[in-house]
C-alpha cells in the first residue's frame, strides 16, 4: 500500500526551494505552494508576518531536503552567480530541456499516518511474540503428552 501522495511540480518551483533563488514563474505561489503542499499546512498568506516568513522559512529547509531526497540530481542544478534577470530565466529554459519542465514528487506521508502504521507493526510485533510463546508452550505440552504416551506404552508393553 502506497502511503504517499504524488504531483508533477514544475522544475522552477521545485528549483526554487533547493536553490534559494526566485526561479518560479507563479513567484511566491509557486514556491508557498509547494512548500505548503509537501508540509501539509495550510497556505502561506501573501502578507507576513515575522512568525509566518520564520515558519516559511524552516518548512522550506525541510521541503528542500525532502526534494533532494527524492531527485538528488537537483543538488548540482545551480545557475552561474551574476546572472540578470533575463540570462537567469535563459539558463532555466536550458534546464527545463535537460531536466523536463516538471518533476514528480511524492509528499511524505502524513504524521498520523505514519504514527498508525507504526502502532500497527508494534501491535503486530507484540501479537508475534505472544503466538511464538504460545507455540513453545505448546511443544512442550505435546513433548510432555509424547513422554507420558510412550511411558504409558513401555508400562503396556511390561505388562504383555
Amino acid at each position: 500500500m502506497d502511503l504517499t501522495e504524488r504531483r508533477n511540480v514544475p522544475l522552477a518551483d521545485a528549483l526554487s526551494v533547493t536553490t534559494g533563488l526566485m526561479l518560479s514563474r507563479d513567484l511566491m505561489d509557486g514556491v508557498c505552494g509547494l512548500v505548503a503542499w509537501l508540509e501539509r499546512t495550510e497556505p502561506f498568506p501573501c502578507l507576513m508576518d515575522r512568525d509566518t516568513l520564520a515558519r516559511l522559512k524552516t518548512a522550506t529547509e525541510a521541503a528542500k531536503r525532502h526534494l533532494l531526497a527524492q531527485h538528488p540530481t537537483l543538488a548540482d542544478v545551480r545557475p552561474p552567480d551574476g546572472l540578470d534577470r533575463a540570462d537567469l530565466y535563459a539558463w532555466l529554459l536550458d534546464a527545463e530541456r535537460v531536466h523536463g519542465g516538471s518533476l514528480a514528487v511524492s509528499r511524505p506521508a502524513s504524521p498520523r499516518v505514519v504514527a498508525a502504521v507504526d502502532q500497527a507493526g508494534a501491535a503486530l510485533r507484540e501479537g508475534a511474540a505472544a503466538l511464538t510463546r504460545s507455540l513453545q508452550g505448546f511443544t512442550l505440552a505435546v513433548a510432555g503428552a509424547k513422554a507420558a504416551i510412550d511411558g504409558f506404552a513401555a508400562t503396556m508393553t511390561e505388562e504383555d
